[in-house]
């Protein structure tokens, strides 16, 4: 019978035990199970433990039977209401101290009506401690439910934790199709390694024009699990003759990036989070607003002024993200808030019990840039590592981020912690796409 119901309705198969069990309470607040019939079953099971037990005694035992029966019958009934939980829109799975609210009214009303049938009837006696004896049964047994919500609650965020095992890597390009297999086929052999709950992709995963088909491919190589990414600045790369069709890096993360992200089911840390267990996955690319170049830089007795940066040339150096990526100059500031505003929204939208990974495609603190023994032509690239405005979205979370992920142009192997945020490179100046996983249980973060 419930396969069969199970099979017509997922509401019906959770509702009929509770609709079953309440019709059953209203059929015992008939003329048959009034208290001479349960005087008849107790008496003689008594007397054959006690054969001389004065009759007071039965019938204060009989009294006590029928009262423990309307407080177990509605804890029985708010277990099986419990049950039912998530089975109609109007209840919220999460909600549990509105849903109590909602069978305790329910408990109220057949606690009521029980005794109201009752009335009808000379064997029966309605009164109003009946009804406060069938409200502490639904209490108590909405506390059960309760206890145990939490504690599964409590076990399923410990097993999230051991399972949230986060394969990260960066600067993949693969729209590079002399080397697109090598990199896959890495992938595929890191994922089957480590078994991971999630693959992500710290930006430079491949040029705009090809989003559809890298994507694709990243997701196949990764086997199944959820994949996520954040852009980098070459995935906003585009030939100077589409620069007026898409004049911003924005138009081409909406016209590109986008589309190809919904039609694959990658999740876009530019636009939404990626909860996994108890931690968040929040993203975003970053960019650069010439916050951490150095004012006074001279590069062959000249020096480097800020129109020289916003063209990103200087003593014969070319930085091509500024000159690739579509009116970056002209539309700097303007990119670098947007990138610092987004991400501060994202971080808003954790719930507070969660914990944060950050992934960012550029540097996000000036800290984590090295400068020591850097010579000049490291110091003019250094201009466009980062959004030195990202420090002031990230900070307030500080408490809650476990650690931050990024794929820019830094190569040190120990960052230092920034108000308690430790920091991690997933670009060490190689050819080859650089992997680490992220053990959710001790929060770790393990070279692979």
């Amino acid at each position: 019978m419930a396969k069969a119901l199970k099979a017509f309705s997922p509401t019906v198969e959770r509702w009929w035990p509770a609709v079953l069990w309440m019709v059953l309470i209203l059929f015992a607040s008939l003329d048959w199970a009034s208290g001479g019939t349960t005087f008849k079953i107790i008496q003689p099971i008594l007397r054959w433990f006690r054969p001389d037990m004065p009759i007071a005694q039965v019938y204060e035992a009989n009294l006590i039977f029928r009262k423990a029966c309307h407080f177990s019958q509605f804890l029985i009934l708010a277990l099986l209401i419990w049950r039912t939980r998530g089975s109609w829109k109007f209840v919220s799975p999460k909600a549990d101290l509105r849903f109590a609210g909602f069978v305790f009214l329910i408990s109220f009303a057949l606690a009521a009506g029980s005794e109201y049938v009752q009335s009808f009837f000379r064997s029966r006696t309605a009164n109003v401690t009946d009804v406060f004896i069938n409200l502490s049964g639904a209490l108590a047994g909405i506390l059960i439910a309760l206890a145990i919500e939490i504690t599964k609650t409590a076990s399923a965020a410990k097993k999230a934790r051991r399972r949230s095992r986060i394969l990260l890597t960066a600067n993949l390009l693969l729209h590079e199709t002399e080397r697109r297999e090598a990199v896959l086929a890495k992938l595929r052999g890191v994922v089957l390694k480590t078994q991971p709950q999630a693959v992500v992709v710290a930006g430079n995963i491949g040029r705009p024009e090809q989003a559809l088909e890298c994507l694709q491919a990243l997701k196949t190589a990764s086997g199944g699990v959820p994949v996520a990414i954040c852009l980098g600045p070459r995935d906003h790369w585009l030939p100077r003759d589409r620069w007026e069709q898409f004049p911003s890096p924005e138009a081409v993360r909406k016209h590109f990036w986008q589309p190809a992200l919904e039609k694959t089911g990658v999740v876009g840390l530019d636009f939404q989070n990626l909860p996994l267990g108890d931690l968040a996955i929040v993203g975003a690319y970053g960019h650069f607003d010439l916050g951490f170049r150095d004012e006074g830089l001279s590069i062959d007795g000249e020096e480097v002024s800020l129109e020289a940066y916003l063209a990103g040339t200087a003593g014969g150096l070319e930085a091509n993200d500024i000159r690739q990526i579509p009116f970056a100059a002209e539309t700097l500031e303007e990119e670098a808030q947007r990138q610092s505003e987004g991400l501060s929204r994202r971080l808003a939208e954790v719930p507070p019990d969660r914990g944060i990974l950050l992934v960012t495609g550029t540097v996000p603190f000036e800290s984590w840039l090295d400068r020591k023994g850097r010579n000049a032509i490291d110091a003019f690239f250094r201009a466009f590592a980062g959004n030195s405005r990202m420090a002031a979205a990230i900070l307030p979370h500080s408490e809650r981020i476990r650690i931050a992920i990024f794929g820019g142009r830094e190569n040190r192997e120990n960052l230092c912690e920034v108000k308690g945020i430790a920091g991690t490179s997933l670009n060490h100046g190689t050819s080859s796409a650089e992997y680490a996983l992220y053990d959710g249980e001790t929060s770790t973060l393990e070279r692979v």
